[in-house]
């Protein structure tokens, strides 16, 4: 996980070194959906939590929101004369789930809002005995599937963060 310890022996003297990684915790929750694509409550954690953790930022593999790049589903909405960059949903979710496999734990900011891919990525990390943390953004109750995957669900995102912290020690 995120702990690592390397031990170090001197020639003069027995020397131990740990090195502490802080855990990786992928960042998931609404884009497509979301009034601000979901950049408010991520670039807010990042700010608030920087220094505890180490961020896995969707937004960073293939930002949907870059007004230069269009996500297509569809070869038919393939368009060869299209003025800005066409990438596969596909080459998103790719995307997504290496840098799921890469973290200690799943945090989802699950707005009140369509969430599909959200949900897939709670799936997809429950899947492989990664922990999801959820933090219902706008108070809202949530599906059985996400509270039966989830280890913690609540409204309070600081009670959310900490129970987190508390897992990965």
């Amino acid at each position: 996980m995120g702990l690592k310890q390397q031990f170090k022996e001197s020639e003069k003297e027995k020397e131990i070194e740990i090195t502490i990684e802080e855990p990786v915790i992928y960042l998931s929750g609404p884009m497509a959906h979301s009034p601000d694509g979901g950049s408010g409550w991520r670039d807010e954690m990042i700010e608030d939590y920087g220094d505890s953790f180490v961020f896995a930022d969707p937004r960073n593999s293939v930002d949907p929101y870059n007004n230069d790049v269009e996500i297509i589903n569809r070869m038919s909405d393939y368009d060869p004369d299209s003025e800005k960059k066409q990438i596969f949903g596909s080459q998103v979710v790719q995307k997504d789930e290496e840098m799921i496999d890469d973290c200690d734990a799943l945090f989802v900011g699950l707005e009140d809002v369509k969430a599909r891919g959200t949900i897939s990525e709670i799936n997809y990390a429950y899947e492989r005995a990664i922990p999801v943390f959820v933090w219902e953004v706008d108070g809202q109750e949530e599906s059985c599937w996400v509270y039966d995957r989830a280890e913690t669900v609540n409204e309070n995102r600081e009670f959310v963060v900490n129970s987190m912290g508390v897992y990965l020690e």
